[in-house]
């Protein structure tokens, strides 16, 4: 970002701050414009002045994961709002880092952090086109409506893929222009104030997803949350109240601006090691599960021992797979992998796993019911099997009693 647009989204942050600190932190103060998108759920137990010095577009803390003993890092915190939503989630285990270039920021948001008790947090200075971290330190990373006001948005994206884990997790609100952005005004593109209110700085939403995979990452994608076309450029400007250039007249016909949800993956290193599964592994298995459409709640029945998963070098948990017991015969499911994780051999090598263990318990046979992964499973001695033929105890199983489909494949192997 150039001197003097860097400095100017200082000098209004370092005032939106001292804003909110001389409003006292009376409970009953009103959120602020990005506060009053959390629920009061996620804002109950927080501090007031949190959530009064949110400015962001959205919450990505409820567009991702975030399991216990993740370390999670938020580019450009603020007041220390999602820093705390998340610390809840890593628990005591887990880490939380906030970074801000704002010394008026950080000091609320250090203010904030002792008033909610939050050990596993720290705030730190620095700019988010250098974060002070070493590489491969952070699971998740999340930000809100700050990405845009940085100038050399590539040189952020590659920090990023830099700091995460192999296998982590880029989840950012952010702001994003639909359409021909050569139809923008020039006086709105070189106007400081409008860069600060989140417009003039945004991407093009194909140009932010491209760049975010030149920078490494897999499974870019942006989900728009809000639009904001149609309407005066004032709506979208930050703090409330601001009166700029960007706010005189209507985006042209044939661009909007929207809020979204942008995210994407650091691929897996390829190292990775099977290990009977543990209750301590549940979390993180149903973050698995949901990401992958798997999850249904019955597995946690026989969870333990009879289930298998896959950990990076970190131990991160990047894939599942369980064989049911029911009588003489087993049921391989809820055969998972890590988006990031695709293709590098952990489903085959969770599924060979499960396969020895039943023989291992003596098994006679192993079932499945798949929708999507006929030809997949017959390299480990599948077949198609009438789901007729199978014998009653599986027929009486919540997979064949009724949470798979009745479309769905029925595959046998003999062990």
């Amino acid at each position: 970002m150039s001197g003097e647009v860097k400095e100017h989204v200082r000098r209004r942050y370092a005032a939106a701050a001292r804003a909110v600190r001389a409003s006292g932190c009376c409970g009953a103060e009103p959120p602020g414009i990005g506060g009053e998108l959390y629920s009061a759920g996620d804002r109950k137990g927080l501090p007031a002045q949190a959530v009064q010095a949110s400015l962001g577009c959205g919450v990505p803390t409820a567009m991702v994961d975030i399991v216990p003993g993740e370390t999670v890092l938020d580019l450009g915190s603020g007041g220390g709002l999602d820093v705390l939503l998340s610390a809840k989630r890593v628990g005591p285990n887990g880490r939380v880092y906030g970074l801000d270039m704002t010394d008026e920021m950080l000091a609320l948001a250090r203010e904030n952090q002792a008033r909610a008790g939050a050990t596993n947090v720290e705030f730190l200075k620095g700019d988010i086109e250098a974060i002070p971290l070493p590489d491969a330190t952070v699971d998740v990373i999340i930000s809100n409506c700050v990405i845009n006001l940085a100038a050399d948005k590539d040189k952020v994206f590659r920090e990023a893929f830099r700091v995460l884990k192999p296998g982590g997790r880029f989840a950012v609100s952010d702001m994003a222009f639909q359409g021909d952005l050569s139809l923008l005004p020039e006086r709105l593109r070189q106007s400081t104030e409008a860069w600060c209110e989140c417009v003039s700085g945004a991407l093009e939403e194909r140009d932010y997803l491209a760049r975010l995979r030149a920078a490494g990452f897999v499974d870019a994608s942006l989900e728009v949350t809000q639009v904001y076309a149609g309407t005066t450029e004032q709506s979208c400007c930050e703090p409330a109240g601001a009166t700029a250039s960007c706010c005189e007249s209507v985006l042209p016909s044939g661009v909007r601006l929207v809020s979204g949800f942008i995210r994407g993956r650091k691929p897996g290193d390829g190292r990775f090691s099977v290990r009977e599964a543990t209750p301590a592994d549940l979390p993180a298995v149903r973050r698995l599960l949901s990401e992958t459409g798997l999850a249904d709640g019955k597995f946690e029945v026989q969870f333990g021992p009879k289930f298998a998963v896959a950990t990076a070098t970190d131990g991160r948990v990047i894939g599942v797979a369980g064989v049911e017991v029911h009588g003489d015969d087993g049921l391989l499911r809820s055969v998972a992998t890590d988006a990031a994780w695709r293709g590098r051999g952990v489903g085959d090598a969770l599924t060979r796993d499960r396969l020895a263990w039943a023989r291992g318990r003596g098994l006679r046979s192993v079932w499945l019911l798949t929708t999507t992964a006929q030809d997949y499973f017959p390299r480990f001695g599948f077949a198609r099997a009438d789901r007729s033929a199978a014998p009653p105890e599986l027929q009486r199983s919540e997979e064949f009693a009724g949470a798979c489909p009745a479309t769905a494949t029925a595959m046998r192997a003999q062990l």
